[in-house]
């Protein structure tokens, strides 16, 4: 999985187990802490990431959800 999100002063790709962000310098932080403060609003992350740490989440969340529709469609099709 790879996800990039664009912002008028950065970019965000989102891979399987980390979160990098340009914005004048790369940040760096787990995919799993980005999640975790999204949810709960615990996890060490840096301060610019935790800005769009809802948008990241929603975007998974969107990917995941499109993976198992398709699992759905492929599997009601082979019975």
């Amino acid at each position: 999985m790879k996800i990039r999100l664009a912002y008028p002063d950065a970019v965000v790709v989102i891979s399987d187990d980390s979160v990098l962000m340009f914005k004048g310098k790369l940040i760096e932080a787990s995919l799993e802490e980005v999640l975790s403060y999204a949810e709960s609003g615990s996890g060490i992350i840096p301060d610019e990431l935790k800005e769009i740490a809802l948008d990241i989440l929603r975007a998974v969340e969107s990917i995941r959800r499109i993976g198992e529709i398709k699992e759905r469609a492929v599997g009601a099709l082979a019975y």
